[in-house]
């Protein structure tokens, strides 16, 4: 008996040795992270330095890493979720290089346990675990560049992580039971481009696929060499299966898929185009998958329904509710040295019949070398010309207006064309106020939808199904009063809603304000997955993705601009001119005013 006594009591001094010895541990290695964050400056514009800080003088400088002897199993556990960055579009190297991570697994090692590391040591590899998954964090959800750097739209409605608060959960949730944390957006679009860029990584690893040498357009009907090399190349990205030297039914069908999944003029021929989408390399396509991830980390948490999002690069109008996408069209966006921007509004107004003011750039650059050409071209063309600087906008004649001052910021004139057939507004007019001066409208020249690349607007987006458009606004907005009871019991009244063709028909301008405003989005995807899992590719229309890797290798954000400023032609001068006189001719009646 008295044998068993001393064994419990010599366990029991054993076990309070070793927690005053893990204790006094412990401390040593708060105490240095203590002197070494007192001794380490900081950058207060660093989100990720402030988070640190804050993150160990909540916790009273405890280390978060280890128990003062050696890393904790959340430590090799952060180490995989850094290694593996790649699968988010990033550089493991900027979280945690080689040297941490031997640092980290050598100490934690089951030979090293009976070692008492250095406190001064096991402080620099807590804060360098820290330091790269904040840095993670950041990079994951928020995106790498600074929020300065992006278009003022998306800073204020963008969500923005709680670096120290993420660490603090993740520590007590998922890396306390050996998992790693979910740190990326949660949208779906998100997840699924993730997904793609898993497997397109796993394509460029595994050698790619060789480029298809130069030859003739290839179609039905042709056999050889060039064909199977066609084959072996749609069959790399699971296109096509087959080893037939002909080009049957089969491979136009499948090289009709990989044209439509690049936005291409779907022919079934191998022509210069498809053959160049097809030579763009497995690494450029990851590289492409990894800028589109750092765009769709810009946007908001989720896209509230119902919205309208308009794809720049992929010429793609969708709207989508509860989960559907309600209306597809395709649109015509801004020419590259008009290119529509990106950002964020809500449409709140419909015209119906618009008058098209135009922009004084075109009254410049197009117009008035017209007007020179032929003096009948305003009447022509049903334009007017409005001298503004009268209380009320006066009609005057195009023959009394000094046109040589039409670009310059003092012209006192507005050109404004009549509704009808040549108005390149068409019918309806989508308004969505945003500092652009950008809208969504209808279009008389209907050919361009045709074209593959519809890149042909001043920065406006022309969209194919704008009736059908406005027909959903409208119909939405009707249920929405509907369901507020607006009319209590009264008959619902009626007015355009009701009456579109006779509206549209009238050539009469009606303003129909939206109830409850939709939200639109205009976005830059070159890179995305459809609904039906499919991987599509755009070329880079403006340059934006080359201009983002560019940042993004360099590191030089303040010099990079998201958005190409919209110019009108507008030219500033440092000396005032004098505007001319206008002509003594009748007043405008208010109904004919343009708006």
């Amino acid at each position: 008996m008295p044998v068993l006594v001393v064994a419990a009591f010599a366990v029991v001094m054993g076990v309070l040795w070793w927690r005053t010895h893990l204790s006094q541990a412990e401390a040593r290695v708060r105490d240095a992270l203590a002197a070494r964050l007192a001794r380490d400056s900081v950058a207060t514009d660093d989100p990720v330095e402030r988070a640190l800080r804050r993150f160990y003088e909540r916790r009273g400088h405890r280390p978060a890493w280890s128990d003062g002897r050696q890393p904790s199993g959340a430590a090799l556990t952060c180490v995989d979720l850094l290694r593996g960055a790649g699968a988010e579009g990033l550089d493991a190297d900027d979280y945690a290089d080689s040297a941490l991570v031997g640092e980290v697994t050598r100490t934690g090692s089951p030979g090293f346990r009976g070692l008492l590391p250095d406190a001064d040591r096991l402080a620099g590899l807590d804060l360098a675990l820290t330091r790269g998954f904040l840095r993670f964090a950041r990079d994951a959800h928020d995106g790498r560049l600074p929020a300065a750097v992006l278009d003022p739209a998306w800073v204020t409605v963008r969500d923005t992580l709680d670096l120290a608060r993420a660490l603090r959960r993740a520590l007590d949730g998922p890396l306390a039971a050996g998992e790693p944390p979910d740190l990326a957006p949660e949208r779906e679009d998100y997840r699924r481009l993730r997904t793609a860029l898993e497997r397109y990584r796993a394509l460029a690893g595994a050698g790619g696929w060789r480029a298809l040498p130069p030859g003739p357009v290839l179609k039905r009907g042709a056999a050889g060499a060039g064909v199977l090399a066609l084959r072996r190349r749609l069959a790399a990205e699971g296109d096509s299966t087959g080893r037939s030297p002909e080009f049957d039914a089969g491979l136009a069908r499948a090289l009709r898929g990989f044209q439509a999944r690049h936005g291409l003029h779907e022919s079934g021929a191998l022509d210069s185009a498809t053959r160049a989408a097809l030579n763009v390399s497995a690494v450029a396509r990851v590289r492409q998958i990894g800028l589109n991830l750092e765009r769709e980390r810009w946007l908001p948490a989720a896209l509230r329904e119902p919205h309208v999002v308009v794809n720049v690069p992929a010429f793609q109008l969708e709207v989508r509710d509860s989960g559907r996408v309600m209306l597809r069209s395709r649109v015509v966006v801004g020419e590259p040295r008009n290119p529509t921007p990106t950002f964020s509004a809500k449409l709140n107004t419909i015209v119906l019949n618009p008058t098209w003011r135009v922009p004084r750039r075109i009254v410049f650059e197009e117009t008035v070398p017209a007007f020179r050409r032929d003096t009948s071209w305003f009447r022509r063309h049903h334009m007017r010309v409005f001298y503004t600087r009268a209380a009320k906008p006066i009609e005057v004649s195009p023959h009394g207006v000094r046109w040589d001052d039409a670009e310059e910021d003092t012209f006192a004139y507005l050109v404004a064309q009549d509704p009808g057939d040549e108005n390149p507004l068409g019918r309806v007019k989508l308004l969505c106020p945003n500092p652009h001066d950008v809208y969504l409208h209808d279009t008389p020249a209907k050919s361009y939808f045709s074209a593959a690349v519809r890149a042909y607007s001043h920065g406006c987006v022309r969209v194919q199904q704008a009736r059908s458009l406005a027909e959903w606004l409208l119909a939405r907005d009707t249920l929405v009063a509907e369901r507020a009871n607006l009319w209590r019991g009264r008959p619902r009244p009626r007015g355009v809603r009701d009456s579109l063709d006779v509206v549209l028909d009238s050539l009469v301008t009606r303003w129909v304000a939206l109830r409850e405003r939709v939200p639109v989005h205009f976005l830059y995807r070159t890179a995305w997955v459809d609904s039906a899992g499919a991987v599509q590719f755009r070329d880079d229309l403006y340059g934006l993705d080359r201009r983002l890797g560019e940042a993004l290798r360099t590191g030089k954000a303040a010099g990079f601009v998201l958005n190409p400023p919209v110019e009108w032609g507008e030219k500033h001068r440092s000396t005032p001119v004098a505007s001319a006189a206008a002509p003594a001719l009748r007043t405008v009646p208010p109904e004919r005013l343009p708006r």
